[in-house]
C-alpha cells in the first residue's frame, strides 16, 4: 500500500506539467489530498510492527518527525527549482523523488523482523471475525476514540497555521525581518521535533513500568496538549521575539505530542487487528 501510495504521488505529481488552468489545478490538489490521507495510518501500522509496545510512542515520533525534518531539507532546495525552472519544475521533482522513494523501500525493505513475523504468524491462525459496521462505528463513537480523534483535528489545525501563517506573522505581527523569520522557522521546527520525540520517550517509559495505558498514553499526551495551548495563547499577551519562538516551539512540541501518542490510544482500542 505506501508503494502503491507513492506511485500516486508521482503521477499527480509529474501530471502537473500538463495543467494548463485553474480547475485543473484544483482537481491535482484533491486527488493529491485524497492519496496523501491513507499514508500516516498505514506508516504508523508499518512502523509498530518494529517496536514493542513500550516504544511504539518513539517509533511513531520518528515517523512524524520525518515529515518535519524533510520538509525543512527540501525546502531551499524546492525555492531553488521554482527560481529557476517554475513551480511545475519543482512539483515534478517532487514526482522523481517518490519513485525513487518507491523502488529503494521495495527492494531495500523488509516486512518486520523475523520474531515479528513469527508472532504475527501465528495470530493470523487465530481467525478474526469480520468487525461488524455497527460495531465498527461504536467503537468510533466510544468517548477515548472520540476525544482522540478530536484532539487530533485540533492538532490538524495548528499543523495547517504553522504552514501557512507562521512566516507572515512573525514578520507582520512580530516585525522580524525575512532572515529573522527564516531562522525562527527553523528553530521551532528542529526543537519541537526533538520535546514531542522527548514526550513520546517519556510516554513509553512509563508505559514500560506501569503498562497502564492510560496513565501513560492518555494523561500524559492530554498534559502535553493543556501545556502546549498556554504557551500558544501566552503570545497575545507577550510581543517579545524571543519569547515568541520560545512559545512557539514549547506550543508546537508539546501539542504534537498527539501525532505519534495519538494511534497507540486508538489501537489499543481494538488490540488484535491493531498488532
Amino acid at each position: 500500500m505506501l508503494g502503491f501510495i507513492m506511485l500516486t504521488w508521482t503521477v499527480l505529481q509529474f501530471g502537473v506539467l500538463a495543467i494548463t488552468a485553474l480547475p485543473l489545478l484544483i482537481l491535482y490538489r484533491i486527488l493529491l489530498g485524497a492519496f496523501e490521507g491513507p499514508y500516516s495510518p498505514i506508516a504508523y501500522s508499518h512502523a509498530d510492527k518494529w517496536f514493542p509496545p513500550k516504544l511504539k510512542g518513539f517509533a511513531n515520533s520518528v515517523v512524524v518527525g520525518g515529515g518535519t525534518v524533510g520538509a525543512m531539507i527540501v525546502a531551499p532546495i524546492l525555492v531553488s527549482l521554482i527560481t529557476i525552472f517554475g513551480w511545475k519544475a519543482a512539483f515534478a521533482a517532487l514526482g522523481g523523488a517518490s519513485l525513487v522513494w518507491f523502488f529503494l523501500f521495495q527492494f531495500l525493505t523488509k516486512e518486520n523482523p523475523v520474531e515479528v513475523y513469527e508472532n504475527v504468524q501465528k495470530k493470523k491462525k487465530l481467525k478474526l471475525e469480520k468487525i461488524k459496521v455497527k460495531d465498527f462505528l461504536l467503537l468510533l463513537a466510544s468517548p477515548t476514540a472520540l476525544f482522540t480523534t478530536l484532539a487530533y483535528f485540533s492538532t490538524y489545525i495548528l499543523v495547517v497555521w504553522f504552514s501557512v501563517w507562521l512566516p507572515i506573522y512573525l514578520v507582520e505581527a512580530v516585525k522580524m525581518t525575512p532572515g529573522q523569520m527564516g531562522t525562527s522557522v527553523a528553530i521551532i521546527g528542529v526543537v519541537s521535533v526533538c520535546i514531542y520525540m522527548g514526550v513520546s520517550m517519556a510516554s513509553d517509559h512509563l508505559f514500560k513500568k506501569n503498562q497502564n495505558w492510560r496513565s501513560s498514553r492518555v494523561f500524559v499526551v492530554a498534559g502535553a496538549m493543556i501545556l502546549g495551548a498556554l504557551f500558544f495563547s501566552s503570545i497575545m499577551v507577550f510581543q517579545n521575539p524571543i519569547w515568541v519562538i520560545v512559545a512557539m516551539c514549547l506550543a508546537k512540541g508539546l501539542t504534537y505530542a498527539i501525532l505519534p501518542i495519538g494511534p497507540t490510544i486508538m489501537i489499543n482500542e481494538m488490540q488484535e487487528r491493531g498488532d
